[in-house]
């Protein structure tokens, strides 16, 4: 599954192992953070996971910004 001529958000200067590592943090985050509470009501009752999911989403979201910021 190699991306290394990828999307627009993929940093041409990585590694192919990075963009496709990348690439999957995202996916697998998707799959498993937000897709469940898309088609079902999901309840945190470990406080430790809620955060640990409010965490994962923040680094992505900090990766992001990065990506933003070397595409201007």
């Amino acid at each position: 599954m190699t991306s290394k001529s990828g999307g627009p958000l993929s940093d041409p200067a990585a590694p192919s192992g990075e963009v496709d590592g990348t690439m999957m943090l995202f996916r697998g985050a998707y799959a498993v953070l937000r897709n469940p509470s898309g088609h079902r009501e999901v309840s945190f009752d470990d406080v430790t996971e809620a955060s640990e999911a409010v965490m994962t989403a923040s680094l992505l979201m900090r990766m992001l910004d990065k990506i933003e910021r070397r595409l201007k």
